[in-house]
């Protein structure tokens, strides 16, 4: 199972169920938060860089711009928020693993885990489901076992992008960590 393994602000809702009518929407509101991290993380395309390199330069110093305006939107909206601290989590399209003390988060507890993907994108990733187990690593750290509902296609797979996009990052810099050593 591809996943990859971050510090982000998690929030952790009991019974924070959501009715069936307003499930579309919190799909909605999910696949704009993914489509915003995307947009946020992605830079200009390769081929454009090779193909044109002066329209690329121009195109980079527009997503510069770009970037500064929304990190600056992105943080003031934060700031106006509760300073949640951030958590160890390993976030795969099937689990998502976070390091909790016990009376936050426990077996069997059904609610809406909510993950801020980036500092950028303000609104969290909204996840219903249940913490299914918990077990202690090495470092004595609790981690709990969350498994979210059947998602539907879409949402699947604009979640399965990020998780692949960040895994495949984090293995480029490892060698590039080895190689340098």
């Amino acid at each position: 199972m591809i996943n990859y393994e971050d510090r982000l602000v998690v929030a952790w809702e009991v019974d924070g169920t959501v009715a069936e009518g307003d499930i579309a929407q919190l799909e909605a509101s999910n696949l704009a938060v993914l489509q915003g991290v995307t947009a946020v993380e992605e830079g200009a395309s390769h081929r454009l860089r090779e193909e044109q390199p002066e329209l690329y330069q121009e195109v980079e110093r527009l997503n510069a711009r770009l970037d500064l305006l929304i990190d600056m939107v992105g943080r003031m909206m934060a700031d106006q928020r509760q300073d949640s601290p951030t958590r160890q989590v390993r976030l795969a399209v099937e689990q998502v693993e976070f390091v909790a003390k016990p009376e936050y988060a426990a077996p069997g507890q059904r609610g809406l885990l909510a993950l801020q993907l980036h500092v950028s994108v303000p609104e969290p990733l909204r996840l219903p489901g249940e913490i299914v187990s918990e077990q202690t690593d090495s470092a004595d750290r609790r981690w709990v076992l969350f498994k979210p509902l059947e998602m539907s296609s879409r949402l699947n797979d604009a979640l399965d992008q990020l998780v692949f996009r960040h895994h495949r990052r984090n293995i480029a810099e490892q060698r590039s960590r080895r190689s340098s050593s």
